[in-house]
């Protein structure tokens, strides 16, 4: 696929992706557990359309989202899926280092553990926009980050440049080697 067709919201566009409001299972939910998911999943048919322009050879057509077992099966998959990443997101809370996160990994931690952030889900646009380049390029969190990875960057490359200058003695290269005649 190209760039811009992995692009979710061409993949919505171009109705490749669906939304499934919410995902209910027969059972009912465990304590704490919301009472649906919210999630997109391929369309039937759709999916090999992309493929098609470089594979030359037949893809089946069956619902990939739908597994052989049907809905029910798909719907516990999603269901373990958004559990278990629950308890690696609340290990963050756990040991405190969800403090040291950039905000918008930390806005999806505490959705992932506590279902929503500030009052706002996974399909807020607020949290959503967090994500796109612009936002992050705009931020000053990640202007920050750029600026210590830049003097970083500059701090190796002087050392290294001293190096070769000076003929510095460097564990991979003992001093009687240090300059050729």
């Amino acid at each position: 696929m190209r760039v811009h067709e992995r692009d979710p919201q061409f993949l919505i566009a171009g109705g490749l992706l669906e939304k499934v409001l919410r995902l209910r299972l027969e059972r009912a939910p465990r304590a704490g557990q919301p009472p649906g998911l919210s999630h997109y999943r391929a369309v039937r048919g759709a999916l090999p359309r992309p493929y098609l322009r470089d594979a030359g050879r037949s893809v089946s057509r069956r619902d990939p989202a739908a597994g052989d077992a049907g809905y029910d099966s798909f719907a516990a998959g999603v269901e373990a899926i958004v559990e278990a990443q629950q308890r690696v997101a609340q290990n963050y809370f756990y040991d405190g280092s969800v403090e040291a996160a950039c905000p918008p990994l930390k806005a999806l931690l505490h959705i992932m553990a506590h279902r929503e952030w500030e009052g706002k889900g996974v399909d807020s646009p607020e949290v959503r926009a967090m994500f796109t380049r612009e936002a992050l390029l705009a931020s000053g969190w990640y202007q920050e980050r750029l600026h210590v990875k830049q003097e970083r960057d500059v701090a190796v490359w002087r050392r290294q440049s001293r190096r070769w200058r000076g003929g510095a003695q460097t564990p991979d290269r003992p001093s009687s080697m240090s300059r050729r005649a």
